[in-house]
């Protein structure tokens, strides 16, 4: 098994505190889904917009500066 590791003030983080639930949910699914498969924070196009569920919150994670596009 293994972990991933969240700070206490991880959902008061600036870029985290404004993104809307979905994209809450989708970033922190992302991370264990990273941890799990050990892909160094890498997501293919494929799995992030599965994880992310649409474009749209995609998007808003690109926005905030969480997540990057090739």
């Amino acid at each position: 098994m293994v972990w991933a590791r969240l700070d206490d003030g991880f959902p008061s983080h600036p870029k985290i505190a404004g993104l809307p639930n979905d994209a809450f949910r989708a970033h922190v699914t992302a991370i264990c889904y990273c941890a799990r498969y050990l892909t160094d924070g890498y997501l293919t196009d494929v799995v992030s917009l599965s994880i992310a569920g649409s474009e749209r919150t995609r998007n808003a994670l690109v926005s905030a500066g969480l997540w990057r596009k090739k």
